[in-house]
């Protein structure tokens, strides 16, 4: 992905969310060489995967936007309702 510039692990890890539940994320961590003490980590759901939506539910509740960049959306729902809870 990045040849000379760093490395990369990928794991797979199941944790439980107190609001949306159940979720399989992969975990993406690239290592920078010259920056030993600095990793860039990256957690996603597989798309169409069953925690793909709880995931895209949590990142509207938390006002992001689809890039992840603090985009405020703009679907005119509300998070509670995103998230499952009716509210």
């Amino acid at each position: 992905m990045c040849p000379g510039a760093c490395s990369s692990s990928r794991d797979v890890h199941d944790l439980t969310h107190p609001v949306v539940g159940e979720l399989t994320v992969t975990q993406q961590t690239f290592q920078v060489p010259r920056e030993p003490h600095q990793a860039l980590v990256i957690l996603a759901a597989e798309p169409g995967s069953p925690s793909a939506a709880p995931l895209t539910a949590l990142r509207r509740a938390c006002g992001t936007g689809k890039g992840g960049r603090g985009v405020p959306t703009t679907t005119g729902t509300s998070p509670a309702r995103d998230l499952g809870t009716g509210a």
